[in-house]
């Protein structure tokens, strides 16, 4: 009787054991393919295609793509507080700092924005239509 158990109980592990592999193995290929379409084009609705911006474009309606706008109406680079008052935001330390983050960040990479100055940017590829000014905001104060 006892052998018996053991029979079934090795027979039962072996099945759970090839059943485990087929599981990797089943992840595997889901992994695979995962891969596959994420460096593929998109076909469907959320695709770059079917929402005109791909991975290397400002989203529309961004903070990014007001601020591209906003320094291209001005045409010449704007500093970080003219920016956020241009997009329309308060002008509070955490919004300077975190449009400041995003610009600068693009402009690292080479895309849309390029510093001209301590946070000044301006937009790639675009020649300046007016002369480069300093906000007076962001002049030191002298007592």
């Amino acid at each position: 009787m006892r052998a018996q158990i053991e029979k079934e109980l090795n027979k039962k592990q072996a099945d759970v054991d090839a059943m485990e592999r087929e599981l990797h193995a089943a992840r595997a290929v889901i992994a695979a393919f995962k891969e596959l379409l994420r460096k593929m084009p998109g076909e469907g609705a959320a695709s770059s295609a079917a929402t005109g911006w791909g991975k290397n474009e400002l989203r529309p309606g961004s903070d990014a793509t007001k601020a591209r706008q906003a320094i291209l109406q001005a045409g010449r680079p704007l500093h970080i507080k003219e920016i956020i008052s241009a997009v329309g935001k308060a002008n509070t330390k955490t919004n300077r700092l975190s449009m400041a983050s995003s610009l600068a960040n693009y402009a690292r990479k080479g895309l849309h924005f390029k510093k001209t100055g301590p946070n000044v940017f301006w937009v790639m590829g675009v020649e300046q239509t007016k002369a480069p000014t300093l906000a007076q905001d962001s002049l030191p104060k002298v007592s």
